[in-house]
């Protein structure tokens, strides 16, 4: 960073650094900062969505990657489309064991996901 300090991927990549050493504060600071500066850029969102699930803060995360998701839909990338339902069904999952889907389909529907009960059966 002290190179290059500003731009998109030295922020996505400090952002990534700090998640892989499990500093989630400053991870989630980062990708908070890139959706500010990038908000029509989905990357920031969806992992902002990843370390705010992993602080179990899901409503937030929820919305994160529901907002990441229907971008990666837009811009019809198959393989972010794919990551994106990956993580959505692995946070179905874990609500659901945790007795929290409500909280799930409540933000789900503010965004207009729909989640197909058998395939998040089958993962």
């Amino acid at each position: 960073m002290d190179i290059y300090p500003e731009g998109y991927l030295a922020i996505l990549n400090t952002a990534v650094i700090y998640s892989f050493m499990n500093d989630y504060d400053k991870s989630l600071n980062y990708y908070n900062f890139l959706t500010y500066l990038y908000a029509d850029d989905p990357e920031g969102y969806f992992g902002a969505g990843k370390i705010l699930f992993l602080k179990s803060d899901y409503k937030n995360a929820l919305e994160n990657v529901f907002i990441a998701h229907i971008m990666y839909v837009n811009t019809n990338n198959t393989d972010y489309i794919k990551d994106s339902e990956h993580l959505i069904s692995l946070m179905y999952k874990e609500l659901k064991e945790k007795g929290m889907l409500d909280l799930f389909n409540e933000v789900a529907e503010k965004f207009n996901i729909k989640i197909n009960e058998d395939e998040n059966q089958n993962q």
